[in-house]
């Protein structure tokens, strides 16, 4: 496997995984909120809507990310910042989550790298021409032609 395809690979295979982490922290506030992990219903409703922010959030990112949609991977980063800044800014209220902290961090840093890895083109593989977005009608002032073709032609002699 060349180095592109392994990146992608590994890539798909860390959203899969990541999907599966973020169902089972469904399924966990899911149970505190039916007062069967944690005593849901004698939190105070600053916990409460914690619990419940995370519980639509777990579920939607896990679905995104299993369908390798772009908004899987943005509510990934949205749930995993706010709970790193809640964990370091707030130890008081939400008490030593560090292993949540570090869990974060690490899929936050992997992410990272494999997104940069997988968005990177090899050179002499960049589209130019009528497949390219640039000039293709994707875009507003877009003419459906290729970039080559609106070029300005040199005047004959």
């Amino acid at each position: 496997m060349n180095p592109p395809k392994f990146i992608q690979k590994s890539f798909s295979v860390f959203k899969i995984i990541l999907a599966v982490l973020y169902f089972i922290g469904f399924l966990l506030h899911a149970l505190d909120v039916m007062n069967l992990r944690a005593n849901f219903s004698d939190m105070d409703l600053i916990w409460k809507s914690w619990i419940l922010f995370l519980l639509t959030f777990d579920l939607l990112a896990s679905i995104g990310l299993f369908l390798k949609k772009l908004w899987g991977e943005l509510l990934f980063i949205l749930i995993a910042v706010a709970q790193v800044v809640a964990y370091i800014g707030f130890p008081s209220f939400f008490g030593q989550q560090e292993l949540l902290i570090y869990f974060h961090l690490i899929c936050l840093s992997i992410y990272t790298v494999l997104k940069i890895s997988d968005s990177r083109t090899p050179p002499g593989k960049i589209k130019v021409g009528a497949n390219s977005r640039r000039g293709s009608g994707h875009y507003p002032g877009g003419s459906g032609k290729s970039s080559q073709s609106l070029k300005s032609k040199p005047p004959e002699p």
